[in-house]
C-alpha cells in the first residue's frame, strides 16, 4: 500500500517523508491550480512531479508553496497502466462535498480514427 498525503505545509511534507518509500510524486489538487503559476516555475501547466528522494520532492514543493500550498504527494504506485483508478469529486461553493466516485481506466493509449479513404 502506499501512502498518500495532503500536503498544506512544509512540516507537513517533512512528516511524509520520514517514513516515505522513494520515489514519490507530487501533484495540484487539480490540474488548473499548477497552469496558473507564475510564468517561469518550472512546475507550471504539469499534472504532477516525481522525486527521486525527499531533498527533490522538497524542492520541488517549494516552487509551489508561495502560491498554493495546498497539493498531494504519494508514493510511486509500480503497475501496468490499466490498473489504474482515479477518485473524483465535487464539492458545493460552501466546500461541502457534493458527490464522488472511484472509476477504472480502461484504456491507458491514445485512440486513433480511421481516416476514411
Amino acid at each position: 500500500m502506499s501512502r498518500t498525503a495532503y500536503i498544506r505545509s512544509e512540516a507537513d511534507l517533512e512528516a511524509f517523508t520520514a517514513a516515505a518509500r522513494f520515489p514519490c510524486v507530487l501533484k495540484p489538487r487539480h490540474q488548473r491550480e499548477w497552469e496558473a503559476l507564475p510564468q517561469g516555475n518550472p512546475l507550471r501547466g504539469l499534472k504532477l512531479i516525481s522525486a527521486e528522494t525527499a531533498e527533490q520532492l522538497v524542492e520541488h514543493y517549494r516552487h509551489t508553496l508561495p502560491h498554493q500550498p495546498d497539493v498531494v504527494v504519494q508514493e510511486f504506485i509500480p503497475g501496468a497502466d490499466d490498473a489504474k483508478y482515479c477518485y473524483l469529486s465535487v464539492y458545493a461553493g460552501d466546500g461541502s462535498r457534493i458527490g464522488s466516485c472511484v472509476v477504472r481506466e480502461f484504456r491507458a493509449f491514445r485512440f486513433h480514427l480511421a481516416r476514411p479513404a
